[in-house]
């Protein structure tokens, strides 16, 4: 079974509304994953991602990191993950190592402050997800700050 045919049976399984996920105190249906999924999906596209394009979801563990890795699944992308916490030398070979053409990040001022400092955005495109919108109001007011 490919990827897409397994992301696209998972995707039917969780089409409901019931809550799925508990972010921090903020709760999403499977329907709300499906629908950033396809978000994500039509973005990457958009870019010019297509099946054998490099991925590398330098997110969190967050519901937009599952639904990322739903949209590259679906796409063909070849996904490397790599942990946002890790140390810049970490990352640095990470990004060594996976050389990927797109790059799926979170808007913490951390993440994309290393980013920067390694030229990773100088070969690669780089989608940008709000960490806001998957907070509970008040913490969604930090995340500027993060």
């Amino acid at each position: 079974m490919s990827a897409a045919a397994g992301a696209g049976g998972l995707a039917a399984a969780l089409d409901h509304k019931r809550p799925l996920l508990d972010f921090v105190g903020k709760r999403s249906s499977g329907r709300a994953l499906l629908a950033e999924r396809d978000r994500l999906k039509a973005a990457l596209a958009g870019l010019g991602a297509g099946p054998g394009t490099r991925l590398l979801i330098l997110l969190p563990n967050c519901p937009a990191a599952l639904a990322g890795l739903l949209a590259a699944m679906e796409l063909g992308l070849e996904i490397t993950l790599a942990d946002p916490r890790a140390g810049e030398e970490r990352l640095r070979q990470d990004l060594a190592a996976a050389a990927p053409e797109l790059i799926l990040t979170a808007d913490l001022a951390i993440v994309l402050d290393r980013l920067l400092r390694l030229d990773a955005a100088a070969s690669a495109g780089v989608l940008v997800v709000r960490m806001a919108q998957m907070l509970p109001f008040p913490r969604s007011l930090v995340t500027p700050f993060l």
